[in-house]
C-alpha cells in the first residue's frame, strides 16, 4: 500500500490566508452596517447646539432656535432644506447653514435692516427698504430711531399688513425719502407722514353723462402748523424733488405775505393748489 504524502506547509499556508480573508470580509460586512447604524441612531450625531452668526437680534436667534431642528441626527439634516427656510423668515436676507461636527449646526444670517416704521390699526411694524414687513415695532431694537408712516387706508385694506407681507419698495423708497428731504428744504422735522386713500369723481369715462369714481393713494404731510400737503406717490410723473421745491417755494410766499395756509396740493405737476385757513 502506497503511503499518503503529507501536505506541504506552503498549501496550508494558503488556505488558512485565503479562511482569514474570508473571515475579515464577513466581519466587515457585519461592523459597516453596525457603525453606520450606531451614527444615524446614536446620539453621538445628535445636533445638540446651533451657533448662529450674523445678528444679535434676540427675536432672531428665538426664531431660529425654534425650527425644531436640535435633537436630530447630523447626518440626517438637510442643510440646503434648512437655509430656505431660514432665509424665508422675514428678518432674514441671506442664510446658509453648515455641519461643524459631531454635534453643532453652524448658521450665518444676513438681517435685513429697517429703514421706518408703518403704523396701522393692527399696530406699528419695522419695513426694510424692498418693503419687506419684519416685526412689530416693539420687537425692533432701534425702533426709537425710526420715522413712522401712518397708513390710514381703510382697515379692510390694511389687515393683510404684519410681518411676512409686503409693501410696493417704491412707496417705501418714497417716505424715506420725505422724511429725509422736508427736513433740508423746509426746516420742518417734527411733521407727520400719512399714506392714506383719496377718492376722485373722474368725466374720463366711456360717456360724460357717466362719471366714475377713482381711488388714488397719496402721501400727505400734516405740519404742527396746522397745514396739510398732498404729496401724491412715486409714480406721479412730476419727480419728489420738483414736488418739494415747490412746496419750500409756497411756504416762503406764504410767510411773506402772512398767510394762514390749510392745504397744499403737489400732485398736478406745475398745477400747485393752495387754500387758506379761515
Amino acid at each position: 500500500m502506497t503511503p499518503i504524502p503529507p501536505r506541504s506547509s506552503r498549501l496550508q499556508t494558503r488556505q488558512s490566508r485565503r479562511w482569514r480573508r474570508l473571515l475579515a470580509s464577513l466581519l466587515g460586512l457585519v461592523l459597516v452596517p453596525a457603525g453606520l447604524l450606531f451614527a444615524l441612531l446614536g446620539p453621538a450625531f445628535r445636533i445638540q447646539q446651533i451657533t448662529i452668526i450674523g445678528t444679535q437680534n434676540q427675536a432672531l436667534i428665538t426664531q431660529i432656535q425654534r425650527l425644531g431642528v436640535q435633537g436630530q441626527n447630523l447626518f440626517l439634516v438637510d442643510t440646503t432644506a434648512l437655509s430656505r427656510r431660514i432665509a424665508a423668515l422675514p428678518l432674514v436676507a441671506t442664510a446658509s447653514v453648515e455641519r461643524d461636527w459631531p454635534d453643532r449646526l453652524q448658521v450665518i444670517v444676513s438681517e435685513r435692516q429697517p429703514v421706518l416704521l408703518w403704523k396701522t390699526a393692527q399696530g406699528s411694524y419695522s419695513v426694510d427698504r424692498s418693503g419687506m414687513i419684519l416685526a412689530p415695532a416693539s420687537s425692533t431694537p432701534q425702533a426709537s430711531q425710526l420715522q413712522t408712516v401712518i397708513d390710514a387706508r381703510e382697515q379692510s385694506i390694511t389687515a393683510g399688513i404684519r410681518p411676512g407681507a409686503r409693501l410696493e419698495a417704491a412707496e417705501v423708497t418714497f417716505a424715506v425719502e420725505v422724511f429725509k428731504e422736508v427736513p433740508v428744504l423746509t426746516g420742518i422735522s417734527n411733521f407727520t407722514l400719512r399714506y392714506e386713500s383719496k377718492i376722485y369723481v373722474s368725466n374720463a369715462g366711456p360717456s360724460t353723462q357717466q362719471p366714475q369714481t377713482v381711488s388714488h393713494t397719496t402721501f400727505v404731510i400734516v405740519s404742527p402748523a396746522g397745514w396739510v400737503a398732498y404729496l401724491g406717490g412715486p409714480d406721479d410723473v412730476n419727480p419728489l424733488a420738483n414736488r418739494l421745491r415747490e412746496l419750500q417755494q409756497i411756504l416762503v410766499m406764504a410767510q411773506q405775505k402772512g398767510l394762514h395756509l390749510a392745504t397744499i396740493d403737489l400732485r398736478f405737476g406745475l398745477n400747485v393748489a393752495y387754500t387758506l385757513q379761515p
